[in-house]
């Protein structure tokens, strides 16, 4: 039997990606950028887990789409990369950045009509940046979030724009990169 209501016209999805990040290009060095420790936590339930199918989508799996690279080191690697690039070195100082990341996520949906087969992605990635100086005061805790969606069903090149967007959204921020730059310069004497 053939027809849109055959399994082999509907389009398996990948059980597992490998979500990278690019970093941000041209950007400006921080004027007194100095030296920043970074620590990341990913508290999400199943971190092996980034996303799931819905709709028609059939894969193995029971439809979970699984990463390949763990997910807290895309995001310090991202963080540490956005921060040399602005002129920070990687090192223990005044500085301390901690990420806790709460959302990355892909949801692949399949839909069909009479005449084809619809494959779309929407992503998520939410993080909760702080941001501490001497004696662990916190100068700076905001959410961060980012969303991206695409009509091509590539999971992957959704995810990472929408950590992309994260990246960005965060160190657009002019708290956050002021909270780094008090934090290093240390308490008032």
């Amino acid at each position: 039997m053939t027809g849109l209501n055959s399994p082999s016209h509907f389009i398996a999805t990948p059980s597992s990606i490998s979500p990278t990040y690019t970093p941000e290009a041209p950007v400006d060095s921080v004027k007194g950028a100095g030296a920043v420790s970074v620590a990341v936590e990913d508290l999400r339930a199943a971190p092996g887990k980034v996303g799931n199918d819905t709709g028609l989508a059939i894969k193995a799996g029971n439809g979970v789409i699984s990463t390949t690279v763990p997910v807290k080191d895309l995001v310090r690697t991202a963080i540490e990369s956005e921060l040399r690039n602005r002129g920070f070195t990687i090192a223990g100082g005044g500085a301390g950045i901690a990420i806790a990341i709460t959302e990355f996520d892909v949801q692949h949906s399949q839909s069909a009509t009479l005449m084809a087969v619809q494959s779309y992605s929407y992503a998520a990635v939410m993080i909760h940046a702080t941001v501490t100086g001497a004696g662990h005061k916190r100068l700076y805790s905001q959410p961060i979030s980012a969303q991206s969606a695409s009509a091509d069903g590539n999971d992957q090149a959704t995810l990472d724009r929408a950590l992309a967007m994260a990246m960005h959204n965060l160190f657009a921020d002019p708290l956050f990169i002021k909270a780094i730059l008090t934090a290093e310069r240390g308490p008032k004497s």
